[in-house]
């Protein structure tokens, strides 16, 4: 499966980078994309769409975001969740 994981902060991103961009960007990339979560959570505070879809994903999977922060808060914790889910079996593509 291929799943999308887009976030956004607050209601007013900056252009570009609003839930509808980074998921047409993602669909652009993947058309056969299975399933994009949105979330609006800033990165500091707990994301439960996110925290579900890291408990989903399985070997043979692939996670598709536009940007590194969206999907994290730090490069170090980037690189721990990359891998977790390499380990996992996951591919991590990072637009």
């Amino acid at each position: 499966m291929i799943y999308g994981y887009a976030r956004v902060s607050t209601k007013t991103q900056i252009g570009g980078t609003s839930l509808e961009d980074q998921s047409e960007k993602i669909r652009e990339t993947y058309p056969g994309v299975n399933e994009i979560i949105s979330e609006q959570y800033s990165g500091a505070k707990e994301r439960p769409k996110f925290n579900e879809l890291l408990a989903r994903l399985s070997a043979g999977d692939t996670l598709v975001v536009t940007k590194l922060d969206r999907f994290c808060r730090t490069t170090k914790e980037g690189l721990e969740y990359i891998d977790l889910l390499l380990n996992k079996g996951v591919k991590i593509h990072i637009l």
